[in-house]
């Protein structure tokens, strides 16, 4: 196991193999939400406002729409005799899944998937969680009574947890298998949320100031760690220690359960995921930009001011009121200007739009719709109320160009499941520090017929079954 030091220079070794990745993840996370740099013409005068196009968050929109469906599970029985319990785990698989919150943690990570190509997830079995309930038969209390009670605190305080994790600085190292070897979960907490955590401030004085914490996971352990800081030159310095004692989850698997975009060739630049709108990283910037140019131009142009070339003397000798001075010449809409006839009226001439502008935007638009626009979900909208057959084929040729994105989650979709049966598991190892006698998980599940059913999970219902998923 490692100690507090080497986990420490674990995450700065991958935070440093993984920066070039970060950057383009930042790049994206700004395009998808427009708060990217515009580059456009300068004002002194008037405001240049920036206008974006939003085809971020339309491609961002339509890849999750798409890879948002529900996962289903299924599983291979070894012999006749057991089709029917592998029937059973399937329906109660969908009801772990929602019991344990993976389902509505799968699409946070499925907008991560998309946003910047991969999305995390942590899952492990939460013992605490009946260890602080009272499961002791009350004086008087019929045994069916107390029976049916014990199973409704089980059910409303289920003891496996699937969390959504931020993604943003959470680096992996991988098996031969490509299987999670080492995860380091990179955090920024204040002095006072670390006090309230781990019970100190770890040599930090202010309550406002910042704490690197590490989260580090492999296959046996969870530790929390808090990273080296203070003095300069190594000299001075807080070495790295532990926050709290480290945790054995029992999982014998990585806590930790990657979901993945197809991955990207091996490179100089260390990226490895991709989203959804890479293709259109510097495409949508230089877009958003020409048509801000067009826009303030053409505000411009419309509110300038109105340029009067009058004859001011001539107009001052001929009044014979000094009220019909030039200065006060009436111009509106349906009024009359009478001008001499070397005089004239006409627009300031502000700064020109590009009559190259719009043939550009249009050459833009194009290059984004064949880059990253899917006709086929496309078609699917404006074909849904037309024919069952043609909705069927376009939905088949969607799911053709998203054949290996659906691939890669399918993967990750069996992965929640084995996580999901290592915990429970994991949990009834533990049990026996609990006080109960019954170390059955309670659970709510609708079967192949439709028909709502109520099962109790032991571990000797899972084991084995990870490996025919």
């Amino acid at each position: 196991m490692l100690n507090a030091k080497e986990i420490d220079q674990l995450a700065d070794h991958l935070g440093k193999q993984f920066h070039q990745q970060a950057e383009n993840d930042k790049l994206d996370h700004q395009i998808i939400r427009q708060q990217h740099v515009i580059e456009a013409q300068k004002d002194t005068k008037r405001n240049v406002v920036a206008v974006g196009t939003g085809y971020g968050k339309l491609v961002r929109s339509q890849n999750f729409s798409f890879l948002s469906s529900r996962p289903f599970v299924a599983f291979n029985a070894p012999r006749d005799t057991l089709k029917q319990h592998a029937e059973m785990l399937e329906a109660a698989n969908q009801g772990m899944w929602k019991l344990s919150g993976a389902y509505l943690a799968w699409l946070r990570g499925i907008q991560d998937v998309v946003d910047i190509g991969r999305g995390w997830l942590l899952i492990h079995s939460h013992p605490q969680l009946w260890k602080e309930l009272d499961f002791r038969q009350r004086e008087d209390e019929p045994d069916q009574e107390f029976l049916d009670r014990l199973d409704e605190l089980k059910l409303a305080n289920w003891p496996i947890v699937a969390r959504h994790i931020d993604v943003r600085n959470i680096w992996p190292t991988f098996t031969l298998k490509r299987e999670l070897d080492q995860v380091v979960e990179i955090r920024e907490m204040t002095a006072r949320q670390v006090e309230e955590a781990y019970g100190s401030k770890f040599g930090r004085e202010k309550d406002t100031d910042k704490v690197k914490v590490i989260v580090y996971a492999d296959s046996t352990h969870m530790i929390t760690v808090i990273a080296k800081h203070g003095g300069f030159a190594s000299f001075g310095e807080t070495p790295a220690q532990f926050a709290k004692q480290e945790w054995a989850h029992g999982l014998k698997m990585n806590p930790y359960v990657l979901m993945e975009a197809p991955v990207m060739p091996e490179n100089d630049e260390g990226v490895v995921w991709e989203g959804s709108i890479a293709s259109l990283r510097y495409l949508v910037p230089e877009m958003d930009g020409a048509l801000t140019d067009w826009r303030h131009n053409t505000k411009r142009v419309t509110h300038s001011n109105m340029v009067l070339n009058l004859d001011l003397d001539g107009r001052r000798d001929r009044s014979p009121d000094s009220k019909s001075n030039a200065d006060l010449i009436t111009i509106g809409p349906d009024g009359r200007v009478i001008l001499g006839l070397l005089e004239k009226i006409g627009d300031y001439s502000g700064g020109q739009t590009n009559p190259d502008i719009p043939g550009v935007i249009a050459a833009m638009r194009s290059f984004t719709q064949e880059g990253a626009i899917r006709p086929a979900l496309l078609g699917i909208l404006e074909q849904a109320g037309d024919s069952g057959v043609r909705y069927n084929t376009g939905a088949q040729l969607a799911q053709k160009q998203f054949g290996p994105a659906l691939d890669y989650l399918s993967i990750a979709a069996e992965n929640v499941t084995k996580h999901l049966f290592a915990a429970i598991i994991s949990f009834s190892e533990t049990f026996k520090d609990i006080g109960l006698e019954d170390d059955r998980i309670p659970i709510y599940f609708v079967d192949s017929d439709g028909i709502s059913q109520r099962k109790k999970l032991s571990a000797s219902d899972v084991k084995g079954w990870s490996d025919r998923v």
